[in-house]
């Protein structure tokens, strides 16, 4: 029985929606933050955007999160020419836990003091980085969605720099053992990081 070919498709469809979903996720952490209602003197609305500074902080580092993983997709798609139904249902996975940072974020930012608050964040973050992972290894592997002359360093330098988010996750998560109220400030290292293994 002749078997039926496994379909191969352009990746235009999948960056479209994948930038939709980046921005909406990105728009909805501002949802987070409230503006503050005092009487109209200057020291109460001072002290009332102090109080609001943590949730701003968390607003920060989660969007900055999302743009780093948007800038790897993107650096993935300019060697990734073509798809298949595996790379879609990857690249979707991916996107189940985009949308599930606001949430995760809000989570935080509200028991930001327990430990369980601090690693469900931060295992959203891991989960999210080992699907990246995941994605690009299996699109190069054998060059299968790759250009069959893509340099193999290439290959291996995004895998080295798609482990960093990963790793840096899963010390943000030992960290959130001891003080769970500072433990995603450990993903303000990923652009250092990631610079370093570059140089490497």
């Amino acid at each position: 029985m002749k078997s039926i070919a496994e379909p191969v498709m352009a990746t235009g469809r999948i960056q479209a929606l994948t930038d939709g979903v980046y921005a909406i996720a990105m728009t909805i952490l501002i949802l987070n933050l409230h503006v503050p209602q005092v009487p109209h003197r200057g020291p109460d609305l001072i002290n009332a955007l102090w109080r609001l500074s943590t949730f701003f902080m968390d607003f920060v580092i989660s969007f900055l999160l999302l743009a780093i993983f948007w800038v790897v997709h993107h650096l993935h798609f300019h060697h990734i020419k073509r798809a298949d139904r595996k790379l879609l249902w990857i690249n979707l996975l991916s996107l189940l836990f985009v949308v599930l940072i606001p949430f995760t974020t809000s989570v935080y930012g509200e028991y930001r003091e327990l430990t369980v608050a601090a690693a469900f964040f931060e295992a959203n973050i891991l989960v999210l980085g080992l699907i990246k992972c995941a994605q690009w290894s299996y699109a190069t592997s054998k060059h299968l969605l790759v250009d069959p002359d893509l340099d193999q360093a290439i290959i291996d330098e995004n895998k080295r720099v798609g482990l960093v988010t990963p790793v840096v996750a899963l010390i943000a998560i030992g960290v959130a053992f001891v003080a769970p109220d500072w433990s995603t400030s450990t993903f303000l290292l990923i652009p250092l990081v990631i610079r370093g293994v570059r140089r490497l």
